[in-house]
């Protein structure tokens, strides 16, 4: 009896052959039912919390002009995206927020939205010696708060100096 499983091609290959393909078809595989969820829970009806009525989402057109300068600030940083739904019988608006799956964008201590922006600035680098100094600046993209601060970065040992590195094997 032949076998016609996926993969019984790979059949008589080495080992790490088969277990690195079986890896990619699960690490794709779960990647694209992970997309499936979030469009689904992105998409799915929504009822409006005070006359329980089906909302309609609006359009990117609609969506623009908004109270706050917060979404639209987030939506250039192109860290988040808004999707806003509307009654249409009491009118009620809801602004739901859906975010990247991997952004750099942290949440400000002021304002609590996420457009906050970290900025690092060697200093003085480490050595063998003595250890290094760097300067982390925040920067809120919304409300314009800023932050300094300082870090010190441990000074090398002697294997990770570039004297071990230069004769290696001794």
């Amino acid at each position: 009896m032949k076998n016609s499983g996926f993969l019984s091609g790979l059949s008589g290959q080495p080992a790490w052959l088969v277990a690195t393909v079986s890896l990619l078809v699960a690490a794709v595989s779960v990647g694209f039912t992970w997309y499936l969820v979030r469009r689904r829970l992105r998409n799915r009806p929504r009822s409006c919390p005070s006359c329980r009525i089906e909302m309609v989402r609006l359009g990117v057109a609609a969506d623009d002009p908004r109270p706050t300068g917060g979404p639209n600030v987030t939506d250039r940083l192109q860290h988040f995206g808004h999707d806003v739904w509307t009654c249409p019988t009491c009118s009620h608006v809801a602004m739901i927020r859906y975010g990247a799956f991997v952004t750099s964008a942290a949440r400000c201590p002021v304002c609590r939205r996420a457009t906050n922006s970290r900025t690092t600035a060697r200093i003085r680098s480490p050595s063998t010696w003595s250890s290094g100094l760097e300067e982390i600046s925040e920067h809120c993209s919304h409300c314009a708060s800023t932050a300094t601060s300082t870090r010190v970065i441990p000074r090398l040992h002697d294997d990770d100096s570039a004297f071990w590195r230069a004769f290696p094997g001794e």
